[in-house]
């Protein structure tokens, strides 16, 4: 009977998902191990410390926020030599200047939720 042998006289290979499945696993789990240590996208990091395949609905202004690009004055500077100052903070205009600093931007951070700080981005 074959259920009472000790050595199986046959084996299946792993299916093509199973090995999808493994690589996958072992991609992401390099990728986490890199993403703290990397220095490139800090400010994304600050969000999204945590690396996984799940999707986010996100607009073209959220995009530009959590990328870095778009109409932040590092950005136009590296990208298209314009000036980096930011005119209320007289520093170079990073993102974290411009939303959280900025005292022209002030009256839009008083429609923010008040636990903005702690709130994590939502997933779909």
């Amino acid at each position: 009977m074959a259920s009472t042998k000790y050595h199986v006289d046959f084996s299946f290979c792993p299916s093509r998902i199973q090995i999808k499945n493994a690589a996958r696993k072992e991609i992401l789990k390099a990728w986490q191990e890199r993403w703290p240590a990397g220095s490139k996208a800090r400010w994304i990091y600050s969000f999204l410390s945590k690396v996984d395949y799940k999707r986010m609905n996100a607009d073209f202004f959220l995009n530009q926020v959590l990328t870095g690009h778009g109409v932040f004055p590092c950005h136009q500077s590296r990208f298209f030599g314009k000036d980096p100052q930011w005119p209320c903070i007289r520093a170079e205009g990073s993102i974290f200047q411009v939303l959280l600093e900025c005292q022209k931007c002030a009256y839009l951070r008083q429609s923010w939720p008040s636990n903005l700080q702690s709130k994590e981005l939502t997933e779909n």
